[in-house]
């Protein structure tokens, strides 16, 4: 978490190093384990890498496949769920699994009452961004 409270504090400054980006990265991406991050602190280290467009897939996809092996986004904030989408999007990169888990999700569990209307636009976005689909 205090990775991601340092990343979250030089972005918001608007302080951009890619040095400091990889070196939080490359320890995250060794990692076996996610498990101390929490929600809010993993969408948060993918927003922040997206916004100063630091594209580090390797990081993106650990930090979804951890999401992914939670298997219950009810802990997830519609906000934090949608952050996650925004990072493939702006990093120009897909991820169709982690997007057809989230749309499962919201669809599922009739979350889109728990959206607030910014939260559901920014969401199908993101979708229409990277050009995925979910039918239902």
């Amino acid at each position: 978490q205090h990775l991601s409270n340092i990343l979250l504090a030089y972005s918001k400054l608007g302080v951009h190093s890619s040095e400091l980006y990889h070196k939080v990265a490359n320890p995250i991406v060794g990692l076996h384990y996610l498990g101390e991050f929490d929600p809010q602190s993993l969408s948060n280290i993918l927003w922040t890498f997206a916004k100063a467009e630091e594209s580090n897939l390797r990081l993106f996809w650990k930090v979804t496949d951890r999401i992914s092996k939670l298997n219950n986004f009810n802990s997830f904030t519609p906000q934090e769920l949608s952050i996650t989408l925004f990072a493939f999007t702006k990093a120009g990169e897909s991820n169709p699994g982690h997007f057809q888990r989230v749309a499962d999700h919201i669809i599922g569990l009739n979350k889109l009452n728990s959206f607030k209307p910014r939260g559901i636009t920014n969401t199908v976005w993101e979708f229409t961004k990277a050009r995925e689909s979910n039918p239902r």
